[in-house]
């Protein structure tokens, strides 16, 4: 066995500033979800119209207020400001320590998301979390009168919900590349079905390895790996009727936020989903998503359940989309419209569905 990874604990420098911003600078992708997520879609005409200043991938800049999207991009120095809101989407600290996380992940942690959040979070006169853990542990850490709570939003989606008298037969796992202890147990989930010849369809991650025993499948589809922007671009037109989403347990999944019931509903689908997902107990409640405990055999019911029952799946599809209706796009456009007071109107331009007008 080989033996665990070795990092520095969370208070400890990995490498010396200078080289960790030299190495942010290199691997910082061009596109970032986090900006885009928390406030590039809502804010889209401002950006577009330069009340919004865009100085890099995560950094904006509205009058005399910067805003920094998860990590700052390998600057060597912030543009002049003010007064700064810092948006923080995932438990960085909790994802060092955890070692379900791919190994290179919690190097990227460490380097570019730890080494930026400690200026951050001193600096910082708001700080914006993307879950209710998330915004306790930072109560817990004395920042809790400047933390305030702030959901992901997407464009209004134009993908058709599952039949509303027929039965689902798509599914699609989507996780990012953080989710490998994630897509191995669904791995374990899906193969009794599968290889009792269930009639349906999968679009697999092309974040994670395909198991050997669905290679040459004709019902699995598994997409390639994909950059952000390549996948906004992808998502186009796509669409299937059963999201899964299933959640291992440890400290960084603990604090994710609700963002994958606003993706999955680009695609039109139902959402089943771990019932360790606290942000999303408030959305099962309501008939959103249906949340079920690890136990596989609990899962293939609840998965069978909305292959069989005709309408099953579209209930619960449109459940959610009236909830990200409700809220989405027009809530985060009147936070920070209260935040950034005179850059932009509370009301949200009309946009075309599924337009992001970037």
């Amino acid at each position: 066995m080989k033996p665990a990874l070795a990092l520095p604990a969370p208070g400890r420098p990995l490498l010396r500033p200078d080289r960790l911003a030299a190495l942010a600078r290199r691997i910082v992708s061009p596109g970032s979800a986090t900006a885009d997520l928390y406030l590039g879609f809502a804010c889209a005409d401002a950006i577009a119209a330069g009340r919004i200043e865009r100085h890099a991938p995560t950094v904006f800049r509205a009058g005399r207020t910067l805003i920094v999207a998860r990590h700052d991009s390998g600057l060597a120095r912030l543009p002049d400001h003010d007064r700064l809101v810092y948006i923080i989407d995932d438990d960085w600290r909790a994802g060092i320590a955890d070692p379900r996380l791919p190994a290179w992940y919690r190097l990227k942690l460490a380097a570019i998301e730890g080494r930026a959040a400690r200026r951050l979070e001193r600096a910082a006169g708001v700080i914006l979390t993307g879950s209710p853990r998330l915004a306790a542990l930072y109560r817990r850490r004395g920042l809790g009168g400047r933390v305030r709570r702030i959901e992901p939003a997407w464009p209004a989606p134009a993908a058709a919900l599952p039949p509303p008298a027929g039965c689902a037969t798509r599914l699609a796992y989507l996780g990012a590349a953080t989710h490998q202890d994630d897509a191995r147990w669904l791995a374990q989930v899906l193969g009794p079905l599968l290889a009792g010849g269930a009639a349906l369809r999968l679009l697999w991650s092309g974040n994670h390895p395909l198991p050997r025993a669905w290679e040459g499948d004709a019902r699995v589809t598994r997409l390639p790996a994909m950059g952000w922007q390549g996948y906004r671009d992808w998502m186009a037109g796509e669409r299937f009727d059963i999201g899964l989403y299933p959640l291992r347990p440890g400290g960084f999944n603990a604090a994710r936020s609700v963002n994958k019931l606003g993706e999955y509903d680009q695609f039109g689908a139902a959402v089943l989903a771990s019932a360790r997902w606290s942000a999303a107990r408030g959305a099962a409640a309501r008939g959103a998503c249906v949340l079920a405990p690890d136990d596989p055999r609990r899962w293939r019911y609840e998965l069978a359940r909305m292959l069989e029952e005709p309408g099953r799946a579209h209930a619960t599809a449109r459940a959610n989309r009236a909830l990200q209706a409700a809220g989405g796009l027009a809530a985060q456009r009147r936070l920070w419209s209260g935040l950034l007071p005179g850059v932009l109107p509370g009301v949200l331009p009309a946009m075309p569905a599924g337009e992001d007008a970037r």
